[in-house]
């Protein structure tokens, strides 16, 4: 079994998981109605596309790029599929590369990425909050954006979420691609790192 964060860092991920009681405060942060296509960018275990699905919404879809984890999630599924819990296709869990996967159906996206994964994705989350999506950052956002609001979901200021909209988003002058060079971006296009 491999996990990157402990053989050197190489992951864009933070080493931790969302805290499970942490997951009904982030669910109603998130605001999901039953009309929702949720993504959790990075999800680990699934545990937030799952509290979304037993939410309502409509669809969640994880995206995961550590198999260990991805097992973990689909077990999950598939224990809620047959306890009733979950319709099916009502979750999916996808092994994908973040710069390469397309979340332009999403409604509401949940991202806990570290600031260099960020700004890999920034196009992606630009183009999506651009078209209406709503966007919900645990701990991290986008360079240079301006959240809507910031919770402190908890009594040790622990948890804070950033939630960003289309008024969020500074335009570009130079309608270039700002992370082009970036060091992140280098480093993921050699290869050192996974999102």
């Amino acid at each position: 079994m491999r996990i990157p964060w402990a053989e050197g860092g190489r992951s864009l991920a933070p080493p931790c998981g969302t805290d499970k009681e942490d997951l009904s405060r982030i669910v109603e942060a998130l605001r999901i109605g039953a009309s929702d296509v949720m993504y959790d960018l990075g999800c680990g275990d699934g545990r937030v596309c799952l509290a979304c699905a037993k939410a309502g919404a409509k669809r969640c879809i994880g995206i995961e790029i550590e198999e260990v984890l991805l097992d973990r999630f689909r077990q999950a599924i598939a224990r809620g599929q047959k306890a009733g819990e979950l319709q099916h296709g009502q979750v999916l869990a996808k092994s994908e590369d973040l710069r390469l996967c397309d979340f332009s159906d999403a409604t509401v996206i949940y991202v806990f990425l570290l600031p260099a994964a960020l700004e890999v994705i920034e196009p992606q989350l630009r183009a999506a909050v651009a078209q209406g999506t709503r966007l919900v950052c645990n701990t991290w956002g986008p360079r240079d954006w301006r959240p809507v609001e910031t919770l402190q979901l908890n009594e040790l200021g622990t948890l804070t979420l950033l939630l960003y909209s289309q008024s969020s988003i500074k335009p570009d002058s130079t309608g270039e691609d700002r992370t082009q060079g970036s060091g992140a971006r280098a480093a993921i296009e050699d290869g050192e790192s996974s999102l």
